[in-house]
């Protein structure tokens, strides 16, 4: 028993020698962090960066590290120091990334994978901690900040312009002005030029008649931005439809707005007016340009059975006349003020009448003749052109089918003759009884004009329609042939002559259904016929039709182009092209078509869907050579009902 204790005695001398084991790290947490006396970086220099950071478990921090962000331009530098040339211009956002290492032995306490301690953060109002590890184990926190935000109070959010003047008409001197901006004193510069049709205008250079500009530019103190500011101005200049215009860089401190206004030179010369032997008043008319000078419409009362007709004014010794919308030469603007007297007409057209005009044959060149008389008697001559209603299509002398044409008749009437005029909703409009030939319309907008150089226009409008020599407006097939034409099924058998009374070959037959279903291409360029030659019209459209199924030819090697197709073949191409719809009704009125037909379904599917309705009520004649008419009215109706 003395040996036993004895040995325990010596185990517990032996362990009380050993070294103290230290404690674990996460038995030395660092639960609360304190950082002051950081800064951040000022515009237009370098700046040492210092930190004062402390744990509440001493010995606790191994480095501080700190590095800033300029988030506005996606550049950072590290390290504690700004380089020379490194600026930070105010309204950026910058921040500063604080790393803050611990010693050995120590950590962060942790509520899973994040700091869940205190942190005291001085002179920065926002702050965003997260904890990390780094490859070795160690926990440091990173602690990213906004050190500076422009906020409202920084931005120019209204601009009053004031006492802005453009001076007498005679010159533009140098110009005064005064702005105020909100928020207040903020305007590092501000200068302004005189531009004239976009040309910039020395201000001691005497004035033309014409419209300025007015450039006002403005240049902001550091840390000042415009933020699509209200505009006002307080002045004697016309500023209606003012623009605003951006300059590069208006967030740093060389911001510039660019502001421009408009005043309108006036009073180098007046227009005024006199009734003449009518009544009213016109108020007079400052003008700003001479060359542009016209002479308005009259809105005085002329004597009773008259008409007004047109202005005279006196110029020197000589009186000269100009019609209502007419230009006044400029050599008679030289003055400070011109009278325009009305001078009245007792002699009124009451009627217009044009004939012997006609469209012409498509494709052709363009030849007009026309008769025109008026009542009274009262045209000395007229004239005739002719436009295209598309302007990007244009006439180049030809016509083509289903396109609008405008046929503008310029008249010149003998002296002191005028259209009946008559006005609505303060327009003065001239207008007689306008009388045309078939197929033409007045375009209603402008039914007679008075022209600047005193003649006069009426417009008419047709739209070209294919007039064939054989080919009657009167006659069944005529839209269809028109159809035909414009959606290039056919041209005809040439320029003039439609053919509609010819045989319609096989060839034709399936081209032409073909061109109406769009020209499609085959997708077998396999050729299985010995009479259908590469390099024919209808070679495309025979490979497309024996492709769908809609023909197999005459037999396995022929498809006999030249043969005549019949009334029962072409209905059948038809009815097989729509992919062999089942008719709705199984009543056959013609006793001449058989149930067992191979054309029997397509042949009551044309009369249901009124492609046709045979050649009588019971006799429908498949046998029967189809014509050039028959096939284009068929393709017609098949399109279009």
């Amino acid at each position: 028993m003395k040996k036993l204790l004895s040995l325990l005695l010596i185990l517990c001398l032996t362990f009380a020698l050993l070294p103290a084991v230290p404690a674990a790290a996460a038995d030395i947490p660092v639960t609360a962090i304190s950082i002051s006396g950081i800064d951040h970086p000022q515009p237009g220099g370098a700046q040492d960066l210092t930190a004062d950071v402390s744990l509440d478990a001493e010995n606790a921090l191994y480095e501080t590290k700190i590095t800033w962000y300029d988030i506005a331009d996606e550049f950072s530098f590290t390290g504690t120091e700004m380089a020379e040339g490194e600026t930070f211009t105010l309204g950026h956002r910058v921040y500063a990334s604080i790393r803050i290492t611990l010693a050995p032995g120590f950590s962060f306490r942790r509520s899973g994978n994040y700091f869940d301690g205190e942190v005291d953060f001085y002179g920065w109002n926002k702050s965003v901690m997260k904890l990390e590890t780094d490859e070795d184990g160690r926990a440091y926190l990173n602690v990213s900040s906004l050190p500076y935000q422009v906020t409202d109070d920084v931005k120019v959010t209204s601009i009053r312009v004031q006492d802005l003047s453009r001076g007498e008409v005679g010159a533009l001197p140098d110009v005064e002005y005064s702005v105020v901006t909100e928020p207040a004193d903020v305007i590092r510069e501000a200068t302004v030029d005189w531009y004239r049709d976009s040309s910039y205008v020395d201000p001691n250079t005497p004035l033309e008649a014409g419209v300025y500009r007015a450039a006002l530019h403005l240049y902001f103190k550091e840390g000042y931005y415009a933020a699509d500011p209200e505009f006002a101005y307080d002045g004697d200049l016309n500023v209606d439809g003012a623009e605003v215009d951006w300059a590069s860089g208006t967030g740093g401190s060389e911001a510039a707005m660019w502001i421009e206004l408009k005043p309108e030179v006036v009073g180098l010369y007046t227009l005024r007016f006199s009734a003449g032997e009518g009544s009213g008043k016109m108020d007079p008319i400052s003008l700003h340009n001479a060359s542009e000078a016209f002479a308005p419409e009259s809105t005085y009362t002329p004597p009773t059975g008259r008409s007004f007709d047109h202005w005279s004014y006196r110029k020197g010794s000589a009186v000269k006349t100009v019609q209502a919308g007419g230009l006044i030469p400029a050599l008679d603007l030289t003055g400070t003020e011109l009278t325009l007297t009305a001078v009245y007409s007792d002699k009124v057209v009451t009627d217009f009448a044009v004939r012997d005009l006609s469209l012409p044959v498509p494709e052709q060149a363009v030849n007009l003749t026309a008769s025109v008389s008026s009542s009274p008697s009262a045209i000395d001559r007229f004239m005739i052109k002719v436009e295209n209603a598309d302007p990007e299509i244009g006439t180049a002398g030809k016509y083509q089918v289903g396109q609008t044409y405008l046929y503008t008749m310029t008249f010149v009437l003998k002296s002191g003759f005028a259209p009946l005029r008559y006005e609505t909703d303060g327009k003065v409009n001239y207008v007689g009884t306008v009388t045309v030939p078939d197929g033409f319309k007045v375009l209603p907008e402008r039914p007679v004009v008075r022209n600047s150089d005193g003649t006069w226009t009426v417009t008419l409008y047709a739209e070209a329609k294919c007039r064939f020599v054989d080919v009657k407006e009167t006659d069944w097939f005529d839209e269809a042939v028109d159809w035909a034409v414009q959606n290039n099924v056919t041209k005809g058998k040439d320029k003039t002559h439609f053919a509609p009374y010819n045989v319609c070959t096989r060839a034709e037959a399936v081209t032409f259904l073909w061109r109406a279903l769009g020209c499609p291409e085959p997708e077998d360029t396999t050729n299985p016929f010995k009479d259908v030659k590469p390099g024919s019209y209808y070679y495309d459209a025979v490979l497309w039709a024996v492709e769908k199924g809609i023909t197999k030819g005459k037999d396995k090697t022929h498809f006999a182009p030249s043969s005549v197709c019949t009334r029962e073949q072409v209905v059948t191409f038809l009815w097989r092209a729509y992919d062999c719809p089942e008719p709705e009704t199984t009543t056959n009125p013609f006793q001449d078509v058989k149930s067992t037909s191979y054309a029997y379904k397509a042949i009551l599917w044309a009369v249901e869907k009124q492609i046709t309705n045979g050649t009588s009520k019971t006799k429908f004649s498949p046998a029967k050579e189809c014509n050039r008419a028959q096939i284009v009215t068929f393709l017609y109706r098949a399109e279009t009902k």
